[in-house]
């Protein structure tokens, strides 16, 4: 019999940012132990594009392992996690706001498993999808964006949402390929 209360979590994790992982502690300080529930390779490539996951699932299981917050990751290769949430059966199921509970098709499964869904808020301007395309190269000029910033780390527009991001994290400068040869 399990002790203490179960919160669970999804999604690809495909690029680990501070959005990530501030939703991760937030919602492991909700209960006891948090479990999160990884979209397998196929099943991020069929949500996102054949171009994804960047990381493959091993990977991405690692890491999010790696964080004290996180106790333990089920690898799902369905579209949803709603059979890993019916072998749980968490106390909550949480999401980030950038979701809501009426159109999550797991909101169903959670609650005839006798839990509730919890949307949690997002940092704004952090997304793996975002990082992904800010790791492309801009233009013709050779620099990359990296959540709002150019590669000598000055915001891209001033006043813009994406430039409120937290100083105190350290980002390092991103190179172009001419640079690191």
């Amino acid at each position: 019999m399990r002790r203490g209360t179960l919160v669970a979590t999804g999604g690809c994790f495909d690029l680990l940012h501070p959005g990530h992982l501030s939703l991760l502690q937030r919602a492991r300080a909700l209960g006891d132990s948090l479990v999160v529930c990884l979209n397998s390779d196929a099943s991020v490539a069929r949500a996102k594009g054949a171009e994804r996951p960047v990381m493959p699932a091993a990977d991405r299981a690692q890491l999010l392992k790696a964080l004290d917050c996180v106790d333990d990751v089920v690898i799902f290769d369905e579209d949803t996690p709603t059979k890993a949430i019916e072998r749980l059966r968490p106390d909550i199921w949480v999401k980030g706001s950038d979701y809501a509970e009426a159109g999550m098709p797991e909101t169903p499964t959670v609650r005839a498993c006798g839990g509730r869904v919890m949307i949690l808020s997002t940092i704004a301007g952090y997304s793996s999808t975002n990082l992904i395309k800010a790791a492309k190269p801009a233009g013709g000029d050779g620099t990359r964006r990296i959540f709002g910033r150019n590669h000598s780390g000055a915001h891209d527009r001033p006043g813009s949402p994406r430039t409120s991001i937290s100083p105190s994290i350290q980002r390092p400068s991103a190179r172009t390929e001419q640079e690191s040869s």
